[in-house]
């Protein structure tokens, strides 16, 4: 006896069929075909205002730039034997946070300078023979500092000194001067002892040896 085949029985078989065939002519995957063309750049933004300029250091150590001595008729000639000239916070631009704090005492103090012409710094105060460096004046003499801070206000004095009673100038020449500021507490810096003692301390070291010390770039 026959089976009759029913025309949706032979539209399944025939799918059956197509799909078998489909898969058997199916061959590998081929190799991934090259890049496209990149695309044309974007036009660039509108640059950004610069920033305000941020004080040297951090916490613990701030520092200026190498600062030039102001010319000659900058210096007051206070007696024929002692000269100096003033720098205040137009110069330096130190935060009020950081005036404060030097005039809290948290800081020490170190003040070098250098002449471009010679390879050597000194640690002020920094005493001169006879005939050395006569922009200052011909006899022995002492370059020194001072600091003054009000909590809103910021100045720093270099004046020379004759040591024989000779006179003396403040000329500029090829004279620079830097400030460091340490912080005598917290962190690694903590000082063991009085803040007179660790600025003498710290004295006693090249000015080399005080950037190594405390990640200060020369």
């Amino acid at each position: 006896m026959k089976t009759k085949v029913t025309k949706t029985r032979w539209f399944a078989v025939l799918i059956t069929l197509i799909m078998l065939l489909t898969v058997s002519c199916e061959g590998p995957e081929g190799p991934e075909g090259p890049a496209g063309p990149i695309g044309p750049k974007g036009e660039q933004g509108i640059k950004g205002d610069k920033g305000d300029e941020g004080e040297m250091g951090n916490a613990n150590v701030k520092y200026t730039e190498w600062i030039a001595f102001a010319t000659q008729v900058n210096w007051a000639q206070r007696r024929p034997d002692f000269a100096l000239f003033l720098h205040c916070n137009d110069i330096f631009q130190f935060s009020a946070q950081t005036i404060k704090d030097i005039t809290d005492g948290k800081y020490v103090s170190l003040c070098y300078i250098k002449n471009t012409n010679h390879y050597y710094t000194w640690n002020l105060p920094a005493f001169l023979a006879v005939s050395d460096f006569t922009e200052f004046g011909p006899g022995r003499k002492m370059v020194n500092y001072a600091t003054y801070a009000d909590g809103t206000n910021f100045c720093c004095e270099i004046n020379v000194t004759s040591t024989d009673g000779t006179a003396v100038t403040g000329a500029q020449g090829n004279w620079y001067y830097q400030l460091l500021f340490i912080r005598a507490d917290g962190g690694v810096l903590k000082s063991t002892v009085s803040s007179d003692a660790f600025k003498e301390e710290l004295q006693q070291l090249s000015y080399e040896e005080v950037c190594q010390r405390y990640g200060i770039e020369p």
